[in-house]
């Protein structure tokens, strides 16, 4: 009991002893390192300015006097310019992206990046592959010259292909095959556009047959033959446009001047079922909806919000969204619904999406298309067609 209370006495006096010495604590200010900053421009936002070099390049910016600068690359490279010898490397492309390059090491350019403040990711999809850099505006400058290297001047070093391959590019795949939704969206594809091997039925990730094709040579070479001034657009957020405009005239001049390769991207239609485990039936139609250039592009935008979609019912029995699809087709069988597009240049689908319990897949089938009927003769009725 004795030892007992001195041990309390002893762990007392020591927390009133550090409260004394926190409440003593005085927090002193930063001092250099930090940009000084100052108000954004008060007002309406900048017009956005639209603009396409000399170089081929086009460029697109707006400055609303934000204190955060976003620069985007956009090369026209995606999986639909890909062949039987390079497929998937669009998709590795991009996970090597803001790696080593001819100009800096692995460890120089994240050390660039990291004292700059500079966040970098890329994308990839079937029009094209996606670079982009974020950072304050102090440090825009460095931003956009590493961005520039990524893209123009990567190194691709096969240690670095294989690091890549095992880690970053195979844990997304291991989400890809897991995921429902994107398998189906690869078999939608394939079905629209005539299958696996032509350019818009073609998947856009890289598959792991295809790891052992794809090395420093075969990158190289893909960004030789498709990474082209009159293929990139450069848009920037709270870039000024004349340091847009400089950086794009300067920075993709070496790049080769050669045409797009032509690609028939053309829809076919088709059928393609797949047998699986699991517990739900996942199914989805979808139509013809043309290119970039389509006249009704904005119609289906709107179209798409109108029927909208959801996931599960509320525990009433109440769907949570209360968009077409989701008040009318979600049920005890069907636990989600929802319209979607895919648009690329040349070509396009539009559809409707649900899952559902095995074995009811021709009812969920049938109360889409139904509510796609009910939305034209809406539509027609509307417009006295």
């Amino acid at each position: 009991m004795l030892l007992t209370n001195a041990i309390n006495k002893v762990v007392k006096r020591t927390a009133q002893q550090q409260r004394v010495a926190f409440s003593q604590l005085s927090i002193t200010e930063v001092g250099s390192g930090l940009p000084e900053l100052s108000p954004g421009t008060l007002g309406p936002s900048a017009a956005a300015t639209v603009e396409q070099l000399s170089n081929g390049v086009k460029i697109a910016s707006s400055d609303n006097g934000g204190h955060v600068s976003s620069i985007g690359i956009f090369v026209e490279a995606g999986s639909k310019y890909e062949n039987g010898s390079n497929a998937g490397a669009a998709h590795l492309l991009s996970h090597m992206a803001f790696k080593c390059t001819n100009q800096r090491s692995d460890l120089r350019l994240f050390r660039d990046m990291e004292n700059a403040g500079i966040v970098s990711s890329a994308a990839s999809g079937r029009d094209a592959i996606m670079y982009r850099v974020d950072c304050l505006r102090e440090s825009t400058d460095l931003a956009m010259d590493i961005a520039a290297e990524t893209v123009t001047d990567g190194k691709f070093p096969g240690w670095e292909c294989a690091a890549v391959k095992n880690s970053s590019l195979s844990y997304e795949l291991e989400g890809i095959e897991s995921n429902a939704q994107a398998l189906l969206s690869e078999m939608l594809h394939s079905a629209a556009f005539g299958g696996e091997t032509t350019p818009l039925g073609r998947s856009q990730f890289t598959g792991r047959h295809q790891f052992g094709a794809l090395n420093r040579d075969v990158l190289t070479q893909y960004v030789a033959n498709n990474f082209s001034p009159h293929r990139i657009v450069v848009a920037g957020s709270n870039v000024s446009p004349s340091t847009l405009k400089n950086f794009a005239e300067n920075a993709f001049n070496g790049l080769s001047q050669g045409p797009a390769p032509s690609v028939d991207a053309t829809y076919t239609g088709g059928k393609n079922l797949v047998r699986a485990t699991g517990d739900l039936t996942h199914v989805a139609v979808a139509f013809n909806s043309g290119g970039y250039g389509n006249s009704d592009l904005y119609a289906q935008m709107v179209l798409q919000n109108i029927l909208g979609g959801g996931a599960s019912m509320s525990q009433d029995g109440v769907a949570g969204s209360q968009s077409r699809l989701a008040c009318n087709v979600l049920n005890e069988n069907v636990f989600a619904s929802y319209a979607f597009s895919s648009t690329y240049r040349d070509a396009g689908i539009f559809g409707l999406y649900g899952a559902c319990v095995g074995g009811s897949q021709d009812s969920t089938l049938s109360a889409l298309m139904k509510e796609m009927e009910s939305v034209a003769s809406k539509a027609c009725m509307d417009r006295n067609w």
